[in-house]
């Protein structure tokens, strides 16, 4: 047992794991999904060799204090938990690359998560955040962020050094506004903003010469500005239930644009022919149904 390299204790009932655990120093691979964990047990941080933890779909509320001395963990994915808060130790986590939190109870990250050096994907969809930590800019290798269904009223404009994000995901949360900074995110393939009470983009909205996905649905934004046209690569724009009734004539340059989301009802037909002028002939005018 000393020399198990990986444990799957999965779809059982456990509510604690087996006495003795902490001496597997050679465990790499740890899976207790679909449990009734509540606790890991402290002696889990000895265990320097494991490299990926699957504890999601149980009721753990808390991780142990020296979680942060795991140095060798890539993966870990604790999804469906009742985790409120991460130990302060947490940004010593220095070789994480996917970090998967999604469904907890999280109001809070500690101000160190900007250490997670390593980090590559982090998904902390639905939980209570209302704020994202600055340091999130030390996060250089970062390349998916998606923090939806959180309670954020702001983003740090620390975010515009995130260069390697390709993938943003912020809908459904509380902004006001969007920093300017998120002009910099020169790689940015996909954004999802839908869902938020801003009415203005930042006119450095124009930088992402990548950003094929725009998403903004639900918003109060009424106006598209001219620099739109700067973000050439764009081929879906959704602006389904947004308040925006016209567009810049700037975006008749914007060939790659493929398809552009209205909802149905929202435009009057003068206003629909009025956007068409001002978009390529090729370019696809949906309207969506309402949702019930």
């Amino acid at each position: 047992m000393p020399l198990l390299r990986t444990l799957h204790l999965s779809f059982n009932q456990l509510r604690q794991l087996p006495t003795g655990f902490a001496k597997l120093r050679s465990l790499r691979t740890l899976s207790v999904i679909h449990n009734q964990l509540e606790l890991l047990p402290d002696g889990i941080c000895a265990l320097d060799s494991l490299w990926r933890i699957e504890a999601f779909h149980n009721q753990l509320s808390k991780l142990p204090d020296d979680f942060g001395k795991l140095k060798a963990l890539s993966q870990l994915r604790l999804q469906d938990n009742l985790l409120v808060e991460l130990p302060a130790s947490f940004g010593g986590l220095e070789n994480l690359k996917e970090l998967r939190l999604t469904d907890n109870k999280l109001a809070s990250l500690p101000a160190n998560f900007g250490n997670l050096a390593a980090l590559e994907s982090c998904i902390l969809t639905n939980n209570h955040l209302s704020e994202f930590p600055a340091s999130i800019g030390k996060l250089r290798c970062l390349t998916s962020l998606s923090i939806s269904y959180n309670q954020l009223k702001s983003l740090p404009k620390e975010i515009g050094k995130l260069h390697h994000l390709t993938h943003l995901s912020i809908s459904n949360n509380q902004l006001k506004s969007l920093p300017k900074e998120i002009g910099e995110l020169v790689a940015l393939f996909s954004l999802g903003v839908s869902d938020n009470p801003f009415s203005e983009l930042p006119e450095e909205i124009g930088n992402l010469k990548n950003l094929e996905a725009l998403y903004l649905d639900n918003t109060l934004v009424e106006r598209i500005p001219d620099s739109i046209s700067g973000c050439r690569s764009l081929v879906d724009l959704s602006l389904s239930g947004s308040k925006v009734r016209s567009l810049p004539k700037s975006m008749k340059s914007m060939t790659h644009l493929d398809r552009i989301y209205f909802r149905k009802g929202d435009l009057t037909e003068k206003e629909l022919g009025l956007i068409k002028a001002n978009l390529p002939i090729t370019t696809k005018i949906i309207l969506e149904k309402a949702e019930k």
